[in-house]
Parts: structure tokens; sequence; C-alpha cells
């Protein structure tokens, strides 16, 4: 260990009373020399460690991008006794907000986690302008990849921000990342080569099982009846799964609760409060439950479905025996789960006419002559596109210099019903009186509140948007009316035109890349299955690591047979299958995009008017392209 080593390992123990581990050691280390890195560290491995040490070493702020809300809650309280900490996401109210932006520019922070939405709000990047920026830390890093398991459009603003900051050392850090995802981050985040930091994600104390059982069901309840009060996650495909199977485990005495992102925030909350007190012994979630979940002593986690990735499959699992004691990863596998997955890919991908209307709408959607306000869900709904995939679209225009991401505004705004707008216009006065009646005139009256869009007022009367912006704001601000927010415009200035022969056909590829990326990580969840020698070091070797040794504690090294490609077969979807099913949707007026997306069970404009049909998910299982193929043959017969 040299001698800087020495020096930082005892500044972190001095500051946190932490021993810290060589790799967290040689991170802080090269962000203290300010240079960038990349460390890849299981859960659990002390991450947060790095760049609380490099907030406590280095003049300036520490500026931490994480889309974990609960994670940076909890670690603001435990770092406020060492370090000037605080935080930006939607959780905070406006005066809260506008403290901490304060704080910023006032270079009165040490350390600030900051949620990606707010990349592109110019109050914080304006604040940023004015403080001393030591390192931006990028946490979950993965999903700054196109390849990764849980891409996010707004991490794709890192490189802009970076730049706007003053260029500061990078601190990426992440869990998994297979060897492309590593080199993605490097690239787009400008980390050298050599600058990842790679602890090995091998788990000694972690078994890893397979099974193909014929009833998965009773397989779950036997093996979470065999310890029913040992600390469990079960992970499911969808929420309705969630809730089906812990209230199911309920009736059968466990301790269950489900967790998923559709709860509410206090209700999330309560599940995993519980959990960590042990009150609640098995948590039954979606993906949105484990990360910055800090309960070491977890014994299993058992995947009722298949998941959607390997990278992602690693990190849920490495959740278990976070406290060095034995633990437990069983996947209880069915085939026909990779079409339910993959049909969220295959039936929602747009193709060249949507991307292209899409766009259309976006750039034609003008708050100013260069300024366009959209709402991505209103765009979604047009042009049968998922919301995500437009705002992808944009983010990728704005790494080309077409586009620059503004703050988001909202468009629609309530007041009550018997909101009188003459006093309200009598307190603001003048030109701001007459706006605000105007603005109310063109609601619409519902049974509570009338509701009234800001962009549809300024067209209708051609009348100034930022002009009946600022007098909305004004009557909250002045306490003159109650009013409540909605329908989220997300606001772009534009650059430049985007050019149909170069930026559209990067845009397409764009689109096609991330579908046979989706095809890939499934296979690889399928290789991982019919693995012959050892579990451990089949997801090691994917994930680029050195270290390929039989882990000793996986069925296949404890002598369990391997699963044969015969066991793993998706079963006939075709038997049974009513085509009467297809009918009755086309007389509802269906075409056969939106009848396979409804049989797949796929929810998209096309597809929601039949969520309440017997045919909705009837073919949930089965591969969308051949299910369409199906209801084109049906329909031409």
């Amino acid at each position: 260990m040299t001698t800087a080593n020495l020096d930082i390992a005892s500044a972190i123990r001095e500051r946190f009373g932490l021993t810290p581990r060589p790799p967290q050691v040689a991170l802080v280390e090269r962000i203290v020399a300010g240079q960038s890195a990349l460390g890849i560290m299981p859960t659990g491995a002390g991450k947060s460690l790095t760049y609380q040490a490099a907030a406590a070493l280095l003049p300036g702020l520490v500026v931490v991008v994480s889309p974990l809300i609960s994670l940076m809650r909890d670690q603001v309280e435990k770092t406020r006794a060492v370090l000037r900490t605080a935080r930006l996401d939607s959780t905070l109210d406006r005066t809260e907000a506008n403290d901490v932006l304060r704080a910023i520019g006032r270079n009165e922070l040490d350390l600030l986690y900051v949620a990606p939405e707010r990349l592109a709000n110019e109050r914080f990047q304006a604040a940023l302008g004015r403080a001393e920026i030591a390192v931006l830390a990028v946490d979950e890093a993965h999903c700054i990849s196109a390849w990764g398991h849980d891409f996010r459009p707004d991490y794709l603003r890192l490189p802009l921000l970076r730049v706007e900051i003053g260029s500061p050392p990078v601190l990426a850090l992440t869990a998994t990342a297979p060897l492309a995802v590593q080199a993605d981050i490097r690239a787009t985040l400008g980390i050298p080569d050599d600058g990842t930091v790679n602890t090995g994600a091998r788990r000694p104390n972690l078994a890893l099982r397979v099974e193909v059982p014929e009833d998965r069901a009773a397989r779950l309840l036997e093996l979470v009846e065999a310890e029913p009060d040992a600390p469990t996650i079960v992970y499911a495909f969808r929420q309705a799964d969630t809730e089906r199977i812990a209230s199911w485990l309920s009736e059968r005495g466990i301790r269950a609760r489900a967790y998923h992102a559709g709860l509410e925030p206090e209700q999330r909350a309560d599940v995993q409060d519980g959990f960590l007190a042990d009150a609640v012994a098995c948590v039954v979630a979606t993906i949105a439950f484990g990360m910055g979940v800090d309960k070491p002593n977890v014994r299993r986690v058992i995947h009722a479905h298949a998941p959607r990735s390997l990278e992602g499959y690693i990190q849920e699992v490495g959740r278990a025996g976070r406290d060095g004691a034995p633990a437990v990863a069983t996947l209880l596998y069915d085939d026909d789960d990779r079409a339910a997955l993959t049909n969220f890919v295959d039936a929602k991908a747009p193709d060249d006419e949507q991307v292209r209307g899409a766009l259309n709408m976006a750039f034609t959607s003008r708050e100013s002559d260069d300024v366009i306000a959209f709402s991505p869900y209103e765009v979604g709904d047009q042009h049968d596109m998922d919301p995500v995939a437009v705002r992808t679209l944009l983010a990728r225009l704005e790494l080309r210099g077409v586009v620059r991401a503004l703050t988001p505004a909202f468009d629609s705004y309530q007041v009550p019903r018997d909101h009188d707008p003459a006093t309200v216009a009598g307190a603001l006065g003048g030109e701001d009186g007459e706006l605000w009646e105007c603005l109310i005139a063109g609601g619409k009256v519902g049974r509570t509140w009338t509701t009234f869009s800001v962009r549809e007022t300024a067209r209708r009367a051609k009348l100034p948007h930022e002009a009946l912006l600022a007098v909305v704001r004004r009557v909250e601000e002045e306490g003159l009316a109650q009013v409540r927010t909605s329908g989220v415009l997300h606001r772009y200035r534009v650059l430049r035109r985007p050019d149909r022969a170069t930026d559209t056909p990067y845009l397409l590829e764009s689109v096609r890349a991330g579908i046979e990326s989706e095809h890939r990580r499934s296979a690889a969840v399928r290789g991982f299955v019919l693995e012959r020698d050892c579990r451990q070091a089949h997801a090691l070797r994917y994930l680029g690591d050195a270290d390929l040794s039989p882990c000793g504690v996986c069925d296949l090294c404890r002598g369990a047979a391997p699963i044969e490609p015969g066991q793993a077969a998706p079963t006939d979807w075709r038997a049974g299958f009513d085509p009467a099913l297809i009918r009755g949707l086309a007389a509802r007026g269906a075409d056969a995009i939106g009848i396979a997306r409804a049989l797949c069970q796929v929810t998209t404009p096309r597809s929601r008017a039949y969520r309440r049909d017997a045919a909705w998910g009837r073919l949930e299982r089965a591969p969308y392209a051949d299910v369409l193929a199906l209801v084109h043959a049906e329909l031409a017969g």
C-alpha cells in the first residue's frame, strides 16, 4: 500500500470511524488525485463510502446523481453528523428545495444527492454554476448505458452536465456491469480504460439454484414454509403478481407483504420498515424493491418468475447474505416467462413512421419561437409509443446538439369549482387580472375542480405562454387561490432543426439496437439456466471476471443434474386458444396490432381500451410476433 493509500485510509477511519477496504481506498485515491474512476462493487460492498470520503477530503461540493430516493433520504440522515449534506428530489416541497438551492450557490454543502430528473432544471444548473464542484458521482451508473438493464433517459444528460459544471472528475459506481456496459459507461463519462476498480462479484456464501418445477406455486410455498421466519425476498414479474402471491402466502401463515411501484409512498415505506424490523418475514416484490435497502441478514431470494436480464438477476440475488452467513437464491424457471418479458419490448417497439411522427409532433408543439414544450404521454398516445421512448429520442438529440433540455413545466392546473375569478383578477390588477380571467374562462368545470391548460389558452387566445404561466405562479405565490398542478410538459430549446439525413437514421438505429440488446439479455438468462458446471462461474464470466473457479456451493457444484433444454422448452400456447376472441376484439374496433397486444397483456394506446375484455392476457406467455401473425391470419380468413 502506498503512502497516499495509508493517508487516505487513515483519514477515512478518523472521519467516519470505518476501516476502508483496498478497493474503496483505490477509488478515493484516484478521485483525490483528480482522475475519473469506475467502481464495480457488489451490493453492500460500501460504494457510498467512496464519494462520502471524497466529500470529506476535497474542497468543494460532491454531487451524487442517484435514482434511489429512499437511499438518498437514508444517507443524508446518516452523514449529517460528519458532512454538510442535502438532497434534491421530488419529495421536497418548494420551500425545502429553495433552501437547498441557496445552500448550493453559497458553497454551504459538502455532499449533495440529486435525482436524475433534476438535471434539466435551470435553477439547479444555475446554482451549480455558482458552486465549486469537486466531483460528479454517478450511482447506479449502468443506467447510463443503452445496453444496461435499467436504462434511464435522464442519465444521458450527464456528459452535458459535467461540461456545464467545469468537467470535474467523475466517480461512476454500479454493482453489476458486463464488459459492454463497462465500456459504455467509460466512453460516455470520459473515464480512462485503466480507471476501473472491479472487486468482482464472487459471493462464496451465496448458493445459486435453478429449478424447473411442474407446479411453481406449490414449490414456492414449499421453499418459504421450510423456514417461514427467515428474511426472504420473492421477486415476481408484475405488480398484480406480487399482490396475488403475498396474499396467498399470508393465507398460509407466512408474514408476507407485497411491494411495488404502484403502492403509495407511505405503504412502501411501511413494508420496507416492517421488513427491516423483522415484523415482515417475506416481501413479494417487483424489482422496485431492494435497491438501497440495508438489510444484511436476508437469507433467501426466490425468483417466482424469470428475471429480465442476467445482470439484473445478479444484482437482485446479491441482496441475500450480505452479512457473510450462508444464503440461498432460487430461480423457479419457466421458459414461457421469456416471451412475457420480451413482449414488453417487441410489442412496444416503434416503427420508423411512429418515430418520425412523434418527433414531428414534439417539434411543432411550440411554447415560443425557439422553445418546444410537450407531454411525452400525449405524444406517446398520439403515435402509440411508450412515453419513455419519446423522452429517450429527445435525450439522444440533445447529445447531438439539436436541442437543450429546459426545466419541465406544469401545463394543466386546477382551482376549486367555487373559485371566484373576478375577485382574484381584482387582486392581481391590470393585465395580469385579465389573463387570469381568460385562463379560467377556458377551463373545464368538474364536480369539484375547474381544470385549465396554459398551453391551450395561449394557442386559443393567441396570448404569450410565458405571460400566462407567470400569472399562475403569481396566484400560487401570493396565495390568492388554491391551485393544484398536473400535466408535466417537457421543454427544450431548439438549437437546430433535426437533419433527416443524419439525425433521424441515428435515432432509428438506436431503437433497433435497444431491441436487439433486450433479446441478448433474455438469451443470457436462458444460458444461465442451462449451465452445466457452476452457476456462479457462469455469472462471473458474463460480468467479465477473471476468477472463474467453481464456487462449491451452487446446485451444480453440489451434484444436481443440469437442466436439459427440453425441460425448459416453451409450452404449446396455441393449444386450447379460442380464435373467436380475436374476432370479438375486432368487432369492438381493434386493429391487428391492438388485438395482439391485448392478447399478450401489453398496455399501449392501441390496446388500453380492451383491458376488461375476456381476451385480455389470454396469450400473455406467447411470443408477440407469433401472436400477431396468428391475428393477421385469423382476420384474413
